[in-house]
């Protein structure tokens, strides 16, 4: 019995349909990708992943400029699907839309300039590794705009540890080596829901708005995060679990994977 392989889906986000259509019977081509939606605007991508459950998204730059509001919607979509990476496909890259997209949560920007279709399913498969895609020029932006971010301090320095309980400790440090929430719910043995109640508490705890600020607050105070367990836990867990809260705010980004240590979430 032949077994069907696996294909990748493949959500296309670009206001012009022509171009989203003539990109999807080029990817279709490939027996390893399944194009399984267009949308056009960035405001209906949200509820289109929510149906359509793509595994990677490609989103044009032409809805994507300098403007803060378009980073904002893109932000929101990529805290709000920490697992599927998103991948701005740029027919222009400057230094301002190359940071904020990756400040964004965006896991590659490829150059539709400088490389054809079977460039672009390299890149599609090498996101979908983990790794960051982005030539040489977008990396100088990147390495250059790293100076401006701030390192985030919590509401009360002095008593931080303190206000994150053992469990939480944990949670952060697997944050800062580059986990997401299902692998860290896979690593702790824990529900997917349970670590983003987790979550929800700590950036309330600590008066953070994103992961970046997480990620860079536990570099900094990595010899005080509690390791591996040691001590049963599963109290703290259960109550977590039953929590009403079941979600990490939408203005929470995940570019993490770009300052840092952290990787996809």
């Amino acid at each position: 019995m032949r077994v069907r392989a696996h294909k990748v889906k493949i959500l296309l986000v670009d206001s012009n349909l022509m171009n989203c259509r003539l990109l999807s019977h080029a990817l279709q081509r490939n027996p390893d990708f399944a194009v399984v939606g267009i949308v056009d605007e960035l405001e209906h991508l949200t509820p289109a992943m929510d149906e359509l459950s793509p595994e990677v998204v490609l989103v044009s730059s032409h809805l994507i400029s300098s403007a803060h509001d378009h980073f904002l919607a893109l932000r929101a979509v990529t805290a709000s699907h920490p697992d599927v990476p998103c991948i701005l496909l740029a027919d222009q890259s400057g230094r301002d839309t190359v940071v904020g997209a990756f400040r964004a949560g965006v896991k590659g920007i490829f150059s539709c300039c400088e490389g054809d279709t079977k460039v672009l399913e390299k890149c599609i498969k090498r996101v979908m590794e983990g790794q960051i895609w982005a030539n040489s020029t977008q990396l100088h932006f990147v390495i250059a705009a790293l100076p401006e971010l701030r390192v985030p301090q919590p509401r009360s320095p002095g008593v931080s540890r303190t206000l994150l309980t053992t469990r939480e400790q944990q949670v952060v440090r697997l944050v800062a080596e580059g986990m997401g929430n299902r692998d860290i719910a896979l690593h702790m043995q824990l529900s997917e829901n349970t670590v983003k109640n987790y979550l929800f508490r700590i950036f309330e705890k600590l008066g953070f708005s994103n992961r970046v600020e997480l990620v860079l607050y536990a570099t900094r105070h990595e010899t005080n995060l509690a390791g591996p367990d040691t001590a049963d836990l599963r109290e703290t867990d259960r109550l977590h679990s039953r929590s009403e809260v079941d979600r990490p705010s939408t203005g929470r980004d995940t570019a993490g994977a770009l300052w840092g240590s952290a990787a996809r979430d």
